[in-house]
């Protein structure tokens, strides 16, 4: 199956879960975050402003906002094709005109990337060997493979999101941690 392919298929498993279930699900994947080692030592953490069949960090998110810890959310530049941290106080975003249902941070100022511990990042599918498969911009990629980000990168999805193999090409980078409804995955990244 190509990844095109994929994706296609990994929407319709998205879409197929009824939006309650997805609450649900949802919850108990922040809660299982929340418990790691990894999220309680992090002070400064990632995450993202989730699309309406995406894994809703929302809990998450509090649980940062109500901790020590700086709640950073990435700004797309759709131009230049990069993501930029952004310290924000609150778990707010707006739609952005150019791509209906992409959401942004309202307001914050920039963070350096050299200073997060650890990288929340959304999907479609995700293997067992740490494999990531996005929505086919690059966005994620080229944002995790930068030299001064040395944050453990990790995912949070809904188990039926995780998969014992899905296509991967050079340039795609793994995660080390992925955390589902059902389990923490701790991995040794490919690459």
């Amino acid at each position: 199956m190509t990844k095109s392919e994929y994706r296609r298929f990994m929407k319709s498993v998205l879409q197929a879960i009824p939006s309650a279930q997805r609450a649900v699900k949802s919850q108990a994947a922040c809660e299982q975050m929340i418990r790691t080692a990894e999220f309680q030592a992090a002070r400064n953490v990632m995450l993202y402003l989730p699309m309406p069949e995406e894994l809703d960090v929302g809990l998450l998110a509090k649980a940062v906002l109500q901790s020590e810890k700086q709640l950073l959310l990435p700004l797309v530049d759709w131009n230049q094709r990069q993501m930029t941290p952004m310290a924000v106080q609150s778990f707010e975003g707006y739609g952005d005109p150019q791509l209906p249902g992409i959401r942004q941070p309202m307001g914050g100022e920039p963070f350096d990337i050299g200073r997060i511990d650890l990288v929340v990042t959304p999907g479609l599918a995700f293997g067992f060997a740490g494999e990531r498969l996005g929505r086919g911009k690059g966005f994620y990629d080229r944002f995790l493979s930068q030299r001064d980000l040395s944050a453990l990168r990790t995912a949070m999805a809904f188990h039926e999101q995780c998969r014992a193999e899905i296509p991967m090409e050079p340039h795609d980078v793994s995660l080390q941690m992925i955390v589902t409804d059902k389990e923490v995955r701790r991995v040794k990244p490919l690459r």
